[in-house]
């Protein structure tokens, strides 16, 4: 998580932000998400098999969102 910003950077993406990250080893997805104040963060870990990434991201970023 703290080395978001330099990889925002390398990519030249001056002006983007960053929601989260996602992992893809063979057989799972990991999706990390940090809460608001950036303290604490949300890790899912899912079978992709079956498991529809655009629920996983907003299961994740709600989660995220009532994490103080």
């Amino acid at each position: 998580m703290k080395q978001k910003p330099e990889a925002i950077s390398a990519l030249r993406l001056s002006n983007a932000t960053s929601e989260g990250i996602l992992l893809t080893p063979t057989k799972q997805l990991h999706v990390l998400k940090p809460n608001a104040a950036g303290t604490k963060f949300i890790y899912l870990v899912m079978n992709p098999r079956g498991t529809n990434l655009a629920i996983a991201r907003e299961v994740s970023r709600s989660h995220a969102a009532t994490t103080n």
